[in-house]
């Protein structure tokens, strides 16, 4: 309705709930659990504030107006305008493979979390996601996900680090710069490896 600013886990449970338009006016959008058959999303230029919906397993992008200051969509991803955080990544976008942009600082630990085709993420070699979170959540999903990451970036010193301590079934790939990516250790299974 006319004058709501604020939507607030509105849309928690609504099975038949396949697309949705947030309008303008909208300023905050938090997330909402188990609108298991949304597709797709779509946010005005209004929204300044969003956390996106949590067990959508079937949302397979979400659009935002191009005169939205805060948010970008690229290719159904949310971006902050400058692109340098990436917000959200719908779970049930259909890619196997995904390549963070290259201007990505920062993301959320649990960005990939609940991906349903997922299988293949690049990192950027300037990215230091130890700003990102002391722990990484890569749960709950169909397959487990093969983290592409350069020798002695930033990254790869993280998961040095913390590779106890993530949660989720991984493995890593180191990419070099003259030759394909290649899988250095875990090749038969998926657990944890470094």
């Amino acid at each position: 309705p006319h004058g709501v600013i604020s939507i607030e886990g509105a849309f928690s449970y609504c099975q038949h709930l396949v697309e949705l338009d947030i309008p303008e006016g909208v300023k905050k959008v938090e997330c909402f659990t188990g609108a298991n058959n949304l597709k797709s999303m779509t946010l005005s230029a209004s929204v300044d504030v969003f956390h996106g919906p949590i067990e959508a397993n079937s949302l397979e992008s979400i659009n935002i107006s191009k005169n939205n200051k805060t948010y970008e969509s690229v290719d159904g991803v949310v971006y902050s305008k400058d692109r340098k955080t990436l917000f959200y990544y719908p779970p049930g976008k259909e890619d196997t493979e995904y390549r963070i942009l290259d201007s990505t600082e920062y993301m959320p630990n649990d960005v990939f979390e609940q991906t349903q085709y997922l299988s293949d993420v690049y990192f950027p070699f300037e990215m230091d996601i130890a700003r990102c979170a002391d722990v990484w959540f890569m749960e709950g999903h169909k397959c487990p996900i093969v983290l592409h990451i350069y020798k002695e970036s930033l990254t790869d010193k993280y998961f040095q680090n913390y590779k106890d301590e993530i949660q989720g079934e991984y493995r890593i790939s180191y990419i070099s710069t003259d030759k394909p990516a290649q899988v250095i250790e875990g090749e038969s299974d998926f657990r944890k490896t470094y």
